[in-house]
Formats: C-alpha cells, sequence, structure tokens
C-alpha cells in the first residue's frame, strides 16, 4: 500500500507555513469545485424534469466522481483546521 499521500499530508499539517497555504489552497479548490458540482447538478436536474430522456451515464458518473473529490477536499480541510487550532491552543508541536 503507498503510504506516500498519507506521509505528504502528515508534512504539510506539522508545517505551519505548508498548512496554511494547503488551508487557502483547499479553500480554492472547495469553492472550485463546489461551482462545478452545482453546474453538474443543474445539468442533471434539467434533464431529468423537462427532457423526454434518461440522463447519460457519463454526466451521472462526472456528477458522483466531482462530488468524492469535493468529499475529499472538505475532509482534509477540516482535518487542517483542527490542527491549526489545536497548535493555538496547546502551542507549537514538538
Amino acid at each position: 500500500m503507498d503510504t506516500k499521500p498519507d506521509d505528504d499530508f502528515l508534512a504539510t499539517a506539522v508545517d505551519p507555513v505548508r498548512r496554511s497555504t494547503a488551508i487557502a489552497n483547499l479553500t480554492k479548490q472547495r469553492t472550485k469545485l463546489s461551482w462545478i458540482l452545482g453546474i453538474i447538478a443543474l445539468g442533471f436536474f434539467g434533464i431529468c424534469f423537462f427532457a423526454s430522456k434518461p440522463p447519460d451515464s457519463l454526466l451521472v458518473l462526472l456528477l458522483i466522481i466531482v462530488f468524492m473529490q469535493l468529499y475529499r477536499i472538505e475532509s482534509d480541510l477540516k482535518l487542517l483546521r483542527v490542527v491549526e487550532h489545536l497548535q493555538d491552543y496547546n502551542g507549537p508541536m514538538a
């Protein structure tokens, strides 16, 4: 099993500069993906309600993939914010 992404995330969580940068980048990514998800979802529901044919499976797959990425970014962002809060509360990490 590849642990490189976990090691990179841990290094980011420990370093205050990288953590602040990662929080800012993840916030921007979350905003972009939220807009993309909203547009795709509107297209999906528009096809479902106004078209006479069922939605394309590619559109459903794209909707699921974007939602999964949004969920991953949101969980990483929450975890980094918790680490930030704990460090501010307890002092610098060793």
